[in-house]
């Protein structure tokens, strides 16, 4: 040893400085964020332990997927919070969240469990693992990055684990959104004849819902940018979707696909219970927050062990109308849980949805007009030089 920290060795005391700074009940500094960027298969991923949240991910070297924004900020004090987008990861149920003093508290998330930050614990080329800070019900989240290969094509295989660190069983389950672009298409799978969909008690939340969503076959399509006439109302509107943990957002010719792991009523039924469902659509203007959530099962879990639960990321080509797209390249992936639907070739159907895609939105008379939303690469971080070597002495 020549007596020089290594660049790995820079990131881990930084990162434990942070979780100290979390346990003191302090943030900061925000600058510079501590980033864990890996490659693999021909995608990118960056990694903020900082902000404890994926803030890149997509073909590499091209465009982000991701939605970010405000990186350079710390969490809001009190009651207050900060959106920072990305994908991140949240504690089910909702019903459970404590404030700092132990005391019930279902909004705003707990900074520790929405923000960290994370300490990373493992960084290689392709793949990256972090800890997250004990949260006050003595669960810990465990979280990885793997970019790789499967049969189908490149993946990137997103692992997340709560661990219970107390004497005691707990109950919990893994909740992980992705912000999406204002102006995406979120597209889920939801079960065919059975589209009982349970929306946020705003005032006009079914008109709404009958607005921003058509249905094609097996698939919701959900067009964000319809929200933000409604959203000038104020408040976070939310729909619960029965669905088998498939979510696909559309973005400039790519749907950034994830399957998460199936349903099942046994496994699931804590989830429905506690008021939650295995996908969650959730849309607030003023926070230009735009995003789809994927729940796993709430479990419980015996002291000193961790539950863990999975998704598969996937990066499809195609047009936001052409679902049929997308099973065909789900067929692909997992024949025997996707099995091709009996789909008619209708190209009036595609056109009708092309325009509905695309047609701009009424701005009532009386309604003040809304700031325009960001441009489609406002929030693209520079350019990625994919020969950067990942560690530096």
């Amino acid at each position: 040893m020549n007596g020089c920290r290594t660049y790995r060795d820079a990131v881990k005391l930084a990162a434990a400085a942070a979780l100290a700074a979390t346990a003191a009940g302090c943030y900061g500094p925000y600058k510079p964020r501590i980033n864990q960027r890996i490659i693999g298969s021909g995608l990118v991923a960056e990694y903020d332990t900082t902000h404890d949240r994926l803030v890149r991910f997509g073909p590499r070297a091209i465009f982000n997927l991701l939605w970010v924004r405000d990186l350079d900020e710390p969490p809001a004090a009190g009651d207050g919070y900060t959106y920072f987008g990305g994908m991140y990861s949240w504690v089910s149920p909702q019903s459970a969240w404590t404030d700092a003093q132990g005391e019930a508290q279902p909004w705003p998330p707990p900074v520790a469990m929405d923000a960290g930050p994370t300490l990373a614990t493992l960084h290689g080329l392709n793949e990256f693992e972090a800890v997250g800070p004990v949260l006050e019900s003595g669960l810990q989240e465990i979280k990885s990055v793997q970019l790789g290969r499967d049969s189908y094509g490149p993946r990137a295989l997103v692992t997340n684990g709560l661990k219970n660190t107390t004497d005691e069983p707990q109950w919990g389950g893994v909740w992980l959104s992705t912000a999406a672009i204002p102006g995406s298409v979120i597209a889920v799978l939801t079960p065919e004849g059975d589209r009982e969909i349970t929306l946020s008690s705003h005032p006009d939340a079914q008109d709404v819902w009958n607005n921003i969503t058509r249905t094609r076959s097996r698939w919701t399509l959900i067009r964000t940018k319809r929200y933000y006439n409604w959203m000038g109302k104020g408040g976070t509107f939310k729909a619960t979707v029965p669905s088998d943990r498939v979510v696909a957002i559309h973005r400039r010719g790519y749907w950034f696909v994830r399957l998460g792991e199936p349903w099942t009523a046994e496994a699931d039924a804590t989830l429905t219970e506690a008021g939650h469902g295995p996908v969650e659509v959730a849309v607030n203007f003023s926070m230009l927050r735009h995003e789809a959530a994927l729940l796993g099962p709430i479990a419980e879990i015996p002291p000193g062990e961790t539950t863990q639960y999975r998704e598969r990321w996937y990066i499809i080509p195609g047009m936001a109308s052409r679902t049929r797209q997308l099973d065909e390249e789900l067929y692909k992936i997992d024949p025997q849980r996707f099995p091709l639907p009996s789909y008619l070739q209708d190209d009036e159907a595609d056109a009708e949805l092309d325009e509905w895609l695309e047609e701009g939105d009424e701005v009532p008379a009386e309604s003040p007009a809304e700031p325009p939303p960001p441009t489609r690469d406002a929030h693209d971080p520079p350019p990625i030089d994919i020969e950067e070597v990942q560690e530096k002495p």
